[in-house]
């Protein structure tokens, strides 16, 4: 099985949907890093400095969410039952 359809067959959970938020987010931020550097090697400062400008905007936007981890858990965890604010009747409630 492929890691696309590992995660299509697990439910959209708070945590799984922030995780990918980061990993695009990840994934924008390399390829802004890669034009700038490509722009830079090709003499083109103008698209290289909005590259640059656009990557710092991409790890910003990563820092975000990633400040939402803690969030994420605890309203995942909450779902099956889990933590202080746990909505499920599960024993694990208790703890």
């Amino acid at each position: 099985m492929n890691i696309g359809t590992f995660f299509k067959a697990q439910p959209d959970t708070p945590a799984k949907l922030a995780g990918f938020a980061y990993a695009f987010e990840a994934l924008e931020t390399g390829a802004y890093e890669l034009l700038s550097r490509t722009a830079r090697r090709a003499g083109d400062e103008e698209t290289a400095s909005l590259a640059e400008r656009i990557c710092r905007e991409e790890r910003a936007a990563a820092e975000r969410v990633a400040s939402t981890w803690d969030a994420a858990t605890d309203a995942a965890l909450s779902e099956h039952g889990i933590g202080p604010h746990a909505t499920g009747s599960a024993p694990e409630a208790q703890r």
